[in-house]
């Protein structure tokens, strides 16, 4: 009985530690701490049928905590435990029958289920891994090696490429044609191919280029670009960076660069193992401005000159033949600052050529570009030299409206930052008005240039300096005593301008034509004239005995002949032969001391004689030039003093019948 009990009480404590060790292992934190192809085997309680009670059971707990209860049990067993008893032959036969008791004995030989659970295998898998069944799979700390490829396309904005190598470390295959030289875009432009896939199978490639802008004469820039393609695992990256030198002799990459430089993949790939990356290059730029010269008809430029605010400059050339042309280009690039102002601007000059012949007119024009601001083209005819010391600032330059030269712009924008002008200098339409037609140029002039003198303009042919015409400027003395008279005369003269067109066309015109006469005397030839040119002092002269004198002047004049360029209604009108006469301010008076015949008494007849032509001060000038320009030229000036002359008459004298000639004696001197 003892021998029962004691296995009894043994099969149900190995019962209970059976569900203790079920429990420990299906907890997850257990679960999660176990290995791959850790056994764990559970053993199953007793059946209620053998009587034996779960360690967790109401009488498992009395039996432990009560053992006069599990003696008195034990004292009285039951009708099955006697008659066990007595079938057992034997101790060992009743052991060994406790083992195989119903319920704890092998089931195949009472051909019954067995009541015990059978062994179980356990695998702690963690959240998310796959099942058991497809432990199959490599391992996942091992990565699979793939072929693979990386492909360059390029796309070049008004740059290009050269001096391409390959350089640092270079894993893989690289394509046999590798160019050295890029311009525009291009696919398929180099590769690098092999394996990837874990750290000793990827594929690495660098190269670098020299970049240079595409534009005509651009200056030779030392920038660079390093494009370094590569794989770590799967994993495909790029980067392209621009630099100031060589890479590879130490060149730095810079911020803010004059090129951009991007390296881009497509959003979506065919297969991810064959990779092709696009490495675009562009300019940098804020604003940018251009234009194109060119000439029509008979002009030619010469003597060109460009003014630029930035680094980048791209001038045209300093001459432009006949229906020929040239361009220009500035760009303001993110690193650069213009020296005055926010734009890119370009200024140009040239001097006009008319068949191959230097004119006095020169073309200013110039473009100008600000950053996402109003830009503008401008070009002008002007009359005077735009580098001399005298110049005004070019954009204070008014265009000279009546020149026979015309120049238009017209401009477009490729975009909101970029703006180009074509300039076209040219002769303008004229209609020509001959000096036979003078009453027509007398209306034009009255007509335009006394409502805008800005609508006329001189173009001179020649000017020279002479003598004006002779006259009286002092009184009248008579001598008739036998002794010569010495006297200091008062003499008062005054000249004034003349025009083909007479006096009136100075009056009603402010500075008048006689004032743009003027400035082209004192462009051209550097003459300093004036309106008016007058004398006023003494002068000493003997009067020989019964004898008239008087004192006679000549003012300093210059006398200007040319062409006037009539702007109406923008239709341009050539009035040839014009012609003017003005005082010479740095000239003298030219005075003389002249006598004659003295004037009679009243009642008294008076003296004849014939002068010789040179006694004549109004129809003798000083100059043969003088004498010459008398017929076409309107004089204006007058003495203060009423000439009083003896009459040139022929008197046959009584009883001879001969003619008396009384001679006329000079003095001169200058004034």
């Amino acid at each position: 009985m003892d021998k029962t009990r004691r296995i009894r009480r043994m099969a149900a404590l190995m019962a209970a530690m059976a569900v203790v060790v079920t429990a420990f292992v299906a907890s997850p934190a257990v679960a999660m701490d176990m290995k791959w192809g850790d056994d764990l085997t559970t053993i199953a309680p007793g059946s209620e049928a053998d009587g034996d009670a779960a360690p967790d059971s109401e009488e498992a707990t009395a039996t432990e905590q009560n053992p006069a209860e599990e003696e008195a049990a034990v004292t009285e067993p039951t009708a099955a435990e006697q008659a066990a008893t007595e079938q057992a032959p034997s101790e060992e036969a009743s052991t060994s029958e406790e083992d195989t008791a119903p319920g704890e004995g092998d089931a195949s030989e009472e051909g019954t289920p067995s009541t015990d659970e059978p062994s179980v295998q356990v695998e702690a898998v963690p959240d998310g891994a796959a099942p058991a069944a497809d432990a199959a799979e490599p391992d996942v700390g091992v990565q699979a090696v793939e072929a693979g490829s990386i492909t360059v396309d390029f796309n070049l904005k008004r740059v290009t490429l050269s001096n391409g190598a390959v350089t640092g470390a270079t894993h893989g295959t690289v394509s046999n044609a590798f160019p050295t030289n890029i311009d525009g875009s291009a696919t398929n432009v180099f590769s690098v191919k092999g394996n990837l896939g874990d750290a000793s199978a990827h594929l690495e490639l660098t190269v670098v280029y020299k970049v240079a802008m595409a534009i005509p004469n651009a200056p030779d820039e030392d920038y660079w670009v390093k494009i370094h393609v590569y794989t770590s695992g799967f994993h495909y990256f790029r980067t392209c960076d621009v630099t100031t030198g060589d890479p590879r002799a130490g060149g730095v990459q810079i911020a803010p660069t004059p090129f951009t430089c991007f390296a881009r993949t497509p959003g979506s790939e065919s297969s991810m193992l064959n990779q092709t990356v696009t490495v675009s290059i562009d300019l940098n730029r804020w604003a940018e401005a251009s234009g194109t010269v060119q000439t029509e008809r008979s002009v030619s430029l010469d003597d060109g000159k460009y003014l630029f605010l930035l680094p980048f400059a791209q001038p045209g050339a300093t001459t432009v033949p006949q229906s020929s042309q040239t361009t220009f280009a500035t760009v303001w690039r993110e690193p650069d600052r213009p020296i005055v102002g926010a734009a890119a601007k370009v200024s140009f000059t040239y001097r006009i050529l008319d068949n191959g012949k230097p004119t006095r007119y020169w073309v200013v024009g110039w473009v100008n570009k600000p950053r996402s601001a109003t830009s503008g083209g401008k070009c002008m005819i002007i009359d005077q030299d735009p580098w001399g010391d005298n110049a005004p600032v070019w954009d204070d330059l008014p265009n000279d409206s009546t020149a026979p030269y015309a120049c238009a712009d017209h401009g477009t924008s490729p975009d909101s930052d970029t703006l180009d002008v074509t300039f076209t200098v040219s002769t303008r339409d004229v209609t020509v008005i001959p000096a036979s037609q003078r009453p027509l140029q007398a209306q034009l002039i009255k007509s335009v240039c006394e409502v805008d003198m800005k609508l006329c303009d001189l173009r001179l042919a020649n000017a020279e300096k002479a003598q004006g015409a002779e006259r009286p400027i002092s009184s009248y003395i008579n001598n008739r005593t036998d002794k010569p008279m010495a006297l200091k005369f008062e003499t008062k003269s005054s000249q004034s301008t003349t025009t083909s067109f007479g006096t009136e066309v100075t009056v009603g015109v402010e500075g008048g034509i006689g004032a743009h006469f003027k400035l082209e005397v004192k462009a051209t030839y550097g003459w300093d004239i004036e309106n008016t040119t007058e004398t006023s002092e003494g002068f000493d002269y003997e009067i020989p005995p019964n004898r008239q004198g008087w004192v006679v002047g000549s003012p300093p004049m210059i006398h200007a002949s040319g062409d006037i360029y009539v702007n109406q209604n923008n239709r341009l009108y050539l009035l040839q032969g014009v012609s003017a006469t003005f005082a010479d301010k740095s000239g003298q008076w030219i005075k003389e001391g002249v006598d004659g015949p003295l004037a009679p008494r009243l009642g008294e007849d008076p003296v004849v004689e014939i002068p010789s032509t040179s006694l004549n001060p109004v129809a003798a000038p000083i100059s043969a030039s003088g004498s010459a320009r008398q017929a076409s030229l309107a004089t204006t000036g007058v003495a203060t003093e009423q000439l009083v002359w003896s009459a040139m008459l022929a008197i046959a004298l009584l009883g001879g019948g001969a003619l008396l000639f009384v001679p006329t004696h000079r003095r001169r001197r200058k004034s």
